[in-house]
């Protein structure tokens, strides 16, 4: 229960980063006017407690807001429905004026804009990705990097919207490929805007796929964006723990136990995280030491822990073993 809720924490905290990249870099992109000031609330609780959850929302700087919705099936009566009562909410809510963009996928052949409701229009403005060709975007990319060209920050803007775009290859390939492009060294970009370009796949990775295709997806970023904020939230505890017992053996020295403590906590999560991923698909202890190349007796002793503690999170697994190896 306890990890699922770190993950769910987690995974929260990316979908949030996407949405602050999403305002700032992509809605130029996709044509849509106005200036985001910031990213605004997507969750609303109604007194009867049910829980309206948005895909978007953006505070612009004229005072109205943008809510954003995506679907890679066809727009039903019932969608648009659905997104004129979380606008309606939303406008109530913030007092100010409100419209509904729907980015669709290349899916969406005849898309609804507009809904009758007695005396009152509800419309939506539709963006359609259909006339871009993902695939072609990849390849051009991948072509690029092949010759040793760097691609650049605004080459790669595109690759982040492919999964919405038309092409023959399915959306876990392409997700796949574009993690691919944004980690070489040809993407010439900065760690945090890789990043950012990291949380908006992952967005759509949990917007657009289910079953085994999104685990699959999520592995894939397990060893990325995930696993880089795993360790991340593994250091700030380590840190702030280590500042607490500076305070009483000296700041200075309980920051850096702190750092350091920290850091290896978050990198043992992430690598427990994986090992309990390839056991439970009954991959061999030797095996699992070769593909994360690690030390076969480390690999042994988390085995070991996971099989005596099953249904334990990985962060008690994580604290067994260091309480052991201290």
């Amino acid at each position: 229960m306890e990890n699922t809720k770190s993950k769910e924490q987690l995974e929260d905290k990316v979908m949030k980063t996407a949405a602050q990249y999403f305002g700032k870099d992509l809605l130029p992109y996709l044509g849509i006017k106005g200036k985001v000031l910031r990213a605004a609330p997507t969750e609303h609780i109604h007194l009867d407690a049910r829980r309206l959850e948005d895909d978007f929302n953006f505070e612009m700087e004229d005072g109205s807001y943008k809510h954003l919705e995506f679907e890679s099936d066809q727009i039903t009566v019932k969608d648009l429905r659905r997104f004129r009562e979380y606008e309606a909410f939303l406008g109530m809510t913030c007092g100010a004026p409100v419209s509904t963009v729907v980015i669709c996928t290349a899916n969406v052949k005849h898309p609804k804009t507009e809904l009758i409701n007695g005396d009152s229009i509800f419309r939506v403005q539709v963006i359609c990705l259909k006339n871009k060709d993902g695939d072609k975007i990849l390849r051009l990319l991948e072509k690029r990097r092949a010759k040793g060209k760097s691609l650049g920050q605004k080459r790669l803007i595109p690759l982040v919207l492919t999964p919405l775009m038309a092409g023959e290859s399915k959306v876990e390939d392409q997700i796949s490929r574009g993690l691919e492009l944004l980690h070489c060294k040809e993407a010439g970009i900065e760690k945090e805007v890789r990043r950012n370009m990291e949380t908006i796949l992952y967005a759509l990775a949990v917007k657009l796929l289910n079953g085994d295709a999104l685990e699959h997806v999520k592995e894939k970023f397990g060893m990325t964006l995930l696993g880089e904020m795993l360790v991340a939230d593994g250091e700030k505890k380590g840190l702030q723990r280590g500042r607490m017992e500076g305070r009483l053996e000296g700041h200075r020295e309980g920051k850096l136990e702190g750092r350091l403590e920290g850091r290896q906590e978050g990198e043992l999560l992430k690598l427990i995280s994986l090992i309990r991923k390839k056991t439970q698909k009954g991959v061999q202890e030797e095996d699992i030491a070769e593909l994360l190349e690690e030390d076969i007796s480390v690999i042994h002793k988390i085995c070991e822990i996971l099989n005596r503690n099953t249904g334990s999170s990985d962060e008690a697994v994580c604290l067994e073993y260091m309480s052991q190896k201290s």
